[in-house]
């Protein structure tokens, strides 16, 4: 339905911007970033489409292209945490730490309670190896999220290089069994993962 609207109705991009949105969220952002990199250019201050765009190009593997856009996005909403955080996601993508960092900061200033920004923050210092501002963000990560397996591993090995026990240790507390650590949220252009180590 929105494909039939949108070949119709040249002057409203909405249609087009739905139909792009539900590419991306079945995991086809490839087929939608010439579309919306058209509509961006066509309307460069509609910040919907610049983020849009940003997080098509994210997703499709181009972390340059989307490191750009996300900057177009965040000319227009200078304070938008989505932005900002798949900014960061672009970042580490392309290994700029230190980039990353005053964007996953950013974030943080925002929303202090964001755990994926202080997960991906902890894996940023680790890249940086800067142990003790690592130990501190996972920490962090892990408080807000007890159920994330990838935060407690990584506060853990973090903690060994520290020469400390592990965080279950210190605690007193068993780690959950089997938990997992949740998803970002569809449409946050969050970092797809971990960094890769050095």
């Amino acid at each position: 339905a929105f494909r039939r609207v949108a070949e119709r109705d040249d002057s409203d991009f909405t249609p087009r911007l739905y139909l792009n949105r539900i590419l991306i969220e079945l995991g086809r952002p490839e087929q939608a970033v010439t579309s919306l990199g058209r509509l961006a250019d066509a309307n460069p201050q509609e910040f919907e489409l610049l983020f849009w765009h940003a997080t098509a190009l994210a997703r499709s593997g181009s972390p340059q292209a989307a490191r750009e856009a996300f900057r177009k996005a965040l000319v227009e909403r200078p304070d938008d945490v989505p932005s900002q955080f798949g900014l960061a996601g672009a970042e580490m993508a392309l290994r700029h730490w230190p980039e990353a960092l005053t964007a996953l900061r950013g974030v943080l200033h925002a929303q202090p309670g964001h755990a994926e920004a202080w997960l991906q923050l902890g894996l940023v210092d680790l890249q940086m190896e800067d142990w003790r501002a690592a130990e501190g963000a996972l920490q962090r990560a892990l408080e807000l999220n007890p159920h994330s397996a990838e935060a407690r591993r990584e506060l853990d090995d973090v903690r060994r290089r520290l020469g400390l026990p592990p965080a279950a240790e210190a605690s007193g507390a068993a780690p959950p069994q089997g938990a997992a650590t949740p998803a970002p949220a569809p449409g946050t252009g969050g970092p797809a993962g971990r960094p890769p180590r050095k």
